[in-house]
């Protein structure tokens, strides 16, 4: 069992890529007090990461990290108190609390991770303005305050920040920074059944053909679908294929094939069908974040998303997607 000291728990983008990248990423996330994993550490906990840091600000979470990234942590002193996973992993191995969700967290998912939220950092789920008073009161009693309205305003959006006060990172790329025209594919799956694979295939090649990936990305892929299942569904519909980034990954892109056909597979023995398949080749540095959190946004709005499965023409598909991200 992975056990814990003491001590421990008090249009196409170029990339770059550095050996250290990952490494920093398990360096910084021993200082956090909430580990996000998923399989690769590159879509669905970068979503959760996304949605949760804005919501509770005071709780320090890691960003993305793969399985294998989570058990060289758990063998390192770290400060995680809990575990928010969108991926199965082995509890039976791990010394800590695990939440699992789904990317796209539901309300039965959002009461199981504010439960244990409100567990273990009790002191964040104080009355709002009871916690406004005692802080303005903890700095009455060291420093003089000129303007209290002021500085309760400023300690409001600190603690409480809107969508408008988040700051946005200029390095992450827009959803159409990643998207043209070409990327957008009907399919014609009639001789691939119920099979997923050969649509990642198909995508990906056309992913080799633009020098966007080599062959081993798809292999990465579909390698991560054998060991975990179909692992990431933005929605019962659609499902994003995607690896971590490695030598095989040249620049970041999205794929998208629209199926004629859909096709059943079955994700925590529940049946879905997926009308869309979406192979995303991620950035080194989640530059890509941006990107993924405009695609969810058009996925969730079902009347546009519904626009889009029923084109048939990929440039209406394209400037329906071009529109709403504008």
């Amino acid at each position: 069992m992975i056990r814990k000291s003491q001590e421990a728990r008090g249009r196409s983008v170029n990339l770059s890529f550095q050996v250290s990248d990952r490494n920093d990423n398990i360096r910084d996330s021993l200082q956090s007090e909430v580990l996000l994993v998923c399989t690769s550490g590159v879509s669905s906990s970068a979503i959760l990461y996304s949605n949760l840091h804005k919501q509770y600000p005071l709780i320090t979470f890691s960003k993305s990290l793969s399985i294998d990234e989570l058990n060289k942590i758990l063998r390192i002193p770290n400060t995680a108190k809990l575990i928010i996973t969108t991926s199965p992993l082995n509890t039976k191995n791990i010394d800590l609390p695990v939440v699992q969700v789904k990317a796209m967290m539901d309300s039965e998912d959002h009461v199981k991770v504010e439960n244990q939220l409100r567990y273990y950092f009790p002191q964040l789920f104080i009355n709002r303005e009871k916690t406004l008073d005692n802080l303005i009161s903890i700095i009455q009693r060291n420093a003089q305050i000129k303007n209290i309205s002021n500085l309760r305003k400023d300690l409001d959006n600190y603690l409480y920040p809107t969508k408008d006060t988040v700051k946005r990172d200029k390095n992450k790329h827009n959803l159409m920074d990643l998207l043209n025209r070409s990327s957008i594919k009907i399919i014609d799956n009639l001789m691939n059944g119920t099979d997923l694979n050969p649509i990642i295939k198909e995508l990906s090649e056309e992913l080799e053909k633009k020098n966007i990936v080599t062959s081993g990305y798809c292999d990465d892929i579909l390698s991560l679908i054998d060991k975990y299942g179909p692992y990431m569904l933005l929605s019962s519909d659609t499902f994003l294929a995607h690896a971590a980034p490695s030598k095989h990954t040249r620049k970041m892109e999205i794929e998208i094939g629209i199926l004629k056909r859909p096709i059943k597979i079955s994700v925590n023995n529940i049946e879905e069908k997926i009308k869309c398949v979406i192979v995303l080749v991620p950035g080194f540095h989640h530059e890509h974040d941006k990107a993924l959190t405009q695609l969810i946004n058009i996925i969730t709005n079902r009347r546009l998303y519904d626009q889009i499965l029923s084109e048939t023409d990929t440039d209406k598909m394209y400037k329906l997607i071009k529109n709403s991200v504008q």
